[in-house]
């Protein structure tokens, strides 16, 4: 009786088990908070998400993080001008060699004041490498991979497990403070207020005042080598906690929307559409435009969505011409044209019994 008892409990043990836990990063969280279509769209693979300047964002970003580890490993033993020729010659050496120019030139613009940001407190007394708590490549207690369960596992349930990847992270002036610094390679010129909206932020300063109990503000920069470094920018435990309410009407769109992917609901905003992976496919697109006397908001934004759309093709089209040569098909060409005074512009033309799409 008692090997019986025991096999019974072994079996409701194994029964018991907590499955595996979900991992959200912010990027899932975010297009699934912003369009559900969109967000298992992406989720799904029905659409690309990659892009050259995010690839050339993740090569810049290693070059940052291995110039942080060369000043931890050497525990403040070495020098700025140390620093600053290891990162270049990491820029140089980029793993895609397509992006190095663009890789080079971003590292460039930046590396030495990023590299005396490092090496020096803002009183310009030595950084102390004790004060660097996480950064990208870090390992151990040092990684930049934190994670945080917003929906607790348990028997027959897995847990909801949100992660991210820090580029740096610092104590605050006060004991409950921390100070997180973001690096950007592009173009765009962040402000402060536009740390202050982004979600990016708003959930990484969620999971780090989740993680760290006794921190109660998170400071967040932004440093763009190309643009400039933002000023320091607060989060507090009540914007922690809107954030994760958000976060977790995202994870319900989620679970909506992968149910039926056809029949997700689609949120189209002017301010996402030009940047929405899922927009080459969206079901507002695709569906019938009422007319316009009758519907004219719908009208409207379909008719938006469509101009987007057939934007986003032109490009795809110029680039085409320039590498190929003018392509021609069904009495229409895509060619250069020059107007007179101007330079050449590369557009859809009509073809008649004159034109050469050739030349």
């Amino acid at each position: 009786m008692a090997e019986q008892v025991r096999d019974i409990w072994d079996e409701l043990m194994e029964s018991a088990v907590e499955p595996s836990a979900l991992l959200m990063d912010r990027s899932t969280l975010e297009r699934y908070k912003d369009c559900p279509f969109a967000g298992a769209a992406c989720e799904l693979g029905r659409v690309e998400t990659g892009s050259p300047e995010a690839e050339s964002g993740h090569e810049g970003h290693a070059v940052f993080a291995d110039l942080v580890f060369d000043y931890v490993v050497s525990d403040g033993q070495t020098t700025i001008g140390e620093l600053v020729k290891g990162a270049m010659l990491r820029a140089a050496a980029t793993r895609r060699t397509d992006l190095q120019p663009d890789v080079l030139d971003a590292v460039r613009m930046g590396v030495y004041r990023i590299a005396r940001d490092i090496y020096y407190r803002p009183d310009d007394q030595r950084r102390n490498p004790a004060d660097i708590l996480r950064f990208q490549g870090g390992e151990g207690e040092r990684t930049g991979q934190i994670a945080y369960d917003i929906v607790k596992g348990g028997p027959g349930q897995a847990a909801i497990r949100l992660t991210c990847e820090l580029d740096l992270l610092m104590p605050g002036d006060a004991k409950d403070e921390l100070c997180l610094t973001d690096w950007k390679m592009g173009y765009t010129p962040w402000t402060a207020a536009m740390v202050r909206e982004s979600f990016q932020f708003k959930f990484y300063s969620m999971v780090l005042l989740r993680s760290y109990p006794k921190c109660n503000r998170v400071w967040v920069r932004v440093w763009s080598p190309r643009t400039g470094v933002t000023g320091w920018v607060p989060f507090a435990r009540r914007d922690a906690d809107d954030t994760e309410a958000l976060c977790l009407s995202a994870i319900r769109n989620r679970e909506a929307a992968l149910e039926n992917p056809d029949a997700a609901e689609c949120w189209c905003y002017a301010e996402k559409l030009a940047r929405c992976p899922a927009m080459k496919i969206c079901p507002k697109a695709a569906a019938t435009a009422p007319m316009l006397a009758a519907e004219p908001e719908t009208f409207l934004e379909h008719y938006a969505i469509r101009a987007a759309q057939l934007e986003a093709d032109e490009k795809m089209l110029v680039a085409y011409v320039k590498a190929h040569g003018p392509l021609q098909s069904g009495g229409w060409a895509f060619k250069a044209k020059a107007p007179s005074g101007r330079a050449a512009t590369i557009c859809l033309q009509e073809v008649n019994g004159n034109d050469d799409a050739e030349e």
